[in-house]
């Protein structure tokens, strides 16, 4: 038999004696009989040096001696709220999770890893009066008043557009939801989004990509230019227009590929004309920009 200290929820030490096989379970019903019944079993978690305690075991598995403390835990739930996708209009998914004050922001999202497989790179925790400003890895949840059942945890990914603007946007979001939050506070019209060189796809989502926290995606403003484009037929020239979708970071040899491949027009002596520029030919590796050639332009494409 061993006489140890409970350190209880209160903070204040009680003795206790234990046997040697006596079980952790066990120790816990007494504990709630023995404290005025406000701590059910079933919220008692039970720590000695810093581990928890499994309820199947005696106290000799932990070699519990004279005077020894154990930590009485006060556990409960809370909800982790995680938005779906905007424009699904569907409710958000919910995930529960068993807690005490002093876990950390950080012991969340390892439980969050380890419970529901998420990508703990990407996610940050935030609370519904604090949405502009994200919880802190290393803060207790007891500081931030994360008490059971009241508090409502919203999971979210930080994307930064490169060298216009940062933004808030759900880690399941598609890259059209982005997109129209980049119409919205760009006025772009025909946002695309690049990453690493890859064009990011309308339908899918952000997750879907890997995307992760403080990414850089290139916005790059889309327009509409139309080329027109010479044939002979029996000794007669001729322009067709074809229009093309571009931006302007584009080079005159994109050009030269895009009608190749979506219109199927032979671009072996094919050249550019610029009619502010007569008698000038562009390069391939000449960006459209830097001649001017922007929304709504024409340009010229003549045979050598």
């Amino acid at each position: 038999m061993h006489i140890i200290k409970i350190v209880y929820i209160n903070a204040k030490e009680y003795d206790m004696i234990v046997g040697d096989d006596e079980t952790v379970l066990e120790v816990k019903n007494r504990i709630y009989s023995s404290f005025g019944r406000e701590l059910p079993v079933e919220k008692q978690q039970l720590e000695f040096n810093g581990l928890e305690m499994q309820d199947e075991n005696t106290m000799q598995c932990y070699q519990i001696d004279n005077y020894d403390k154990i930590l009485v835990r006060e556990m409960y739930g809370i909800s982790v709220f995680r938005p779906l996708n905007l424009s699904s209009g569907q409710s958000n998914e919910r995930y529960g999770l068993i807690v005490h004050k002093d876990y950390t922001v950080g012991d969340l999202k390892l439980m969050l890893q380890r419970q529901f497989g998420f990508d703990i790179t990407r996610i940050r925790l935030t609370l519904p009066n604090l949405m502009s400003n994200y919880l802190m890895d290393d803060v207790k949840i007891g500081d931030y008043d994360i008490f059971a059942g009241s508090t409502v945890i919203t999971m979210q990914v930080r994307i930064e557009i490169d060298g216009v603007f940062s933004m808030e946007v759900e880690d399941n979001a598609t890259v059209e939801d982005l997109k129209i939050q980049i119409r919205q506070t760009l006025g772009l019209r025909f946002p695309q989004l690049q990453l690493n060189g890859v064009i990011l796809q309308s339908n899918r989502t952000l997750r879907s990509y890997q995307i992760p926290s403080h990414s850089h995606i290139t916005v790059l403003d889309m327009y509409f230019i139309t080329c027109m484009v010479a044939r002979t037929k029996i000794g007669i020239t001729f322009h067709l227009p074809y229009t093309l979708f571009v931006h302007k970071g584009n080079t005159f040899g994109d050009l030269r590929l895009i009608l190749q491949t979506k219109h199927g027009i032979d671009m072996t002596n094919m050249r550019f004309e610029l009619l502010d520029l007569p008698g000038s030919e562009p390069t391939d590796n000449c960006a459209i920009y830097y001649v001017g050639l922007d929304a709504d332009t024409t340009l010229y494409v003549s045979e050598n």
